[in-house]
C-alpha cells in the first residue's frame, strides 16, 4: 500500500498518449493514387468479324468456294454480334459492317448455288438430247445442233 492509502500500481504510473484524442482516433486519408490511363479498346473481333465476311462475299462470288461460304458468313455473323455485345470492343462500325456482309453473303451464296445447279442441270440435258439427236442421226449432224 502507498501512504495514501491507496494500492500501488504495479506496472509504473499510468502513460499519456503522444497525441491529443482527437488525432489518434481520426480516419486515416489513403494516399492518393492516381487513376489508371484509360486502356486501348481493343477491335480484335470488330476487325475479324469484318475480315471474316469480305471473305465470305468473295467466297459466295467464286463458283471454286460457294459451299463454304455460308459457314463464313455464319462466322461472321457470331463474331460481329460478340463484338457488338461486347462493351469493352471498340470497332462499332466495323463490327456493323461486318455483320451486313455475314448477312448478305450466307443467301447470295445459295442464291448463286441454286442458280450455277440449275444451270449445270440445264447444260446436261442439253448435251444429253445432242447426243441422242446424234445417235439417231449420224449422218445428219447439223441438225442435231440446230445450226441448219
Amino acid at each position: 500500500m502507498t501512504h495514501h492509502g491507496q494500492p500501488e500500481q504495479p506496472y509504473g504510473p499510468p502513460q499519456l498518449p503522444s497525441q491529443p484524442y482527437g488525432e489518434r482516433y481520426a480516419p486515416q486519408q489513403p494516399p492518393y493514387i492516381p487513376p489508371a490511363p484509360p486502356q486501348p479498346r481493343s477491335q480484335a473481333l470488330a476487325v475479324t468479324a469484318l475480315v471474316a465476311g469480305v471473305i465470305a462475299v468473295v467466297a459466295a462470288l467464286w463458283v471454286v468456294s460457294r459451299g463454304v461460304a455460308p459457314f463464313i458468313g455464319l462466322i461472321a455473323l457470331v463474331l460481329a454480334i460478340v463484338a457488338l455485345v461486347a462493351k469493352k470492343q471498340g470497332g462499332t462500325k466495323l463490327a456493323v459492317a461486318g455483320l451486313t456482309l455475314g448477312m448478305l453473303s450466307i443467301p447470295l451464296a445459295v442464291v448463286l448455288w441454286v442458280v450455277a445447279t440449275n444451270q449445270q442441270t440445264a447444260n446436261e440435258r442439253q448435251v444429253q438430247q445432242m447426243t441422242d439427236c446424234i445417235n439417231k442421226n449420224p449422218e445428219d449432224v447439223l441438225s442435231c445442233s440446230g445450226l441448219d
